[in-house]
């Protein structure tokens, strides 16, 4: 009996360590927050301007790095920082769409980070009417 009692407090001694070393290591990353992950252009004439800009901040302890922004379309052009984001620090991933052809907006942008989440999904949509 005592040497499974003796077991028990092993793997609970086990597992609560696991859990303080993970917890460490977690609150030492990078943290990506958006203010919003939505861009709704609404009603745009084509041809016109259809640029929005996504803002975040690195809420984490380690420089935050984007490593590479993928769009769904060819249409959709992306900037965002090259170098890296320090802790508590704001930046801005502008996307471009190209309004020459009419119909819905519904495109995803896809941010590849060091972050703890990795991988943010970013979202634009809207309308595009023929230009009166």
């Amino acid at each position: 009996m005592k040497r499974i009692l003796g077991i028990f407090v092993m793997l609970f001694l086990f597992a609560s360590l696991s859990v303080a070393q993970s917890s460490s290591k977690e609150s030492k990353a990078a943290q990506i927050d958006f203010e919003e992950k939505v861009y709704d252009f609404g009603t745009i004439e084509q041809y016109s301007d259809a640029t929005c800009e996504f803002t975040f901040k690195n809420t984490g302890k380690s420089p935050l790095v984007i490593t590479k922004v993928i769009t769904s379309c060819g249409c959709t052009v992306p900037d965002y920082p090259k170098s890296p984001i320090m802790p508590n620090q704001e930046g801005q991933i502008q996307v471009t769409y190209d309004s020459g052809k009419v119909g819905s907006i519904n495109n995803q942008i896809v941010v590849r980070t060091n972050s703890e989440e990795g991988t943010v999904i970013l979202k634009i949509k809207g309308k595009v009417v023929k230009k009166s």
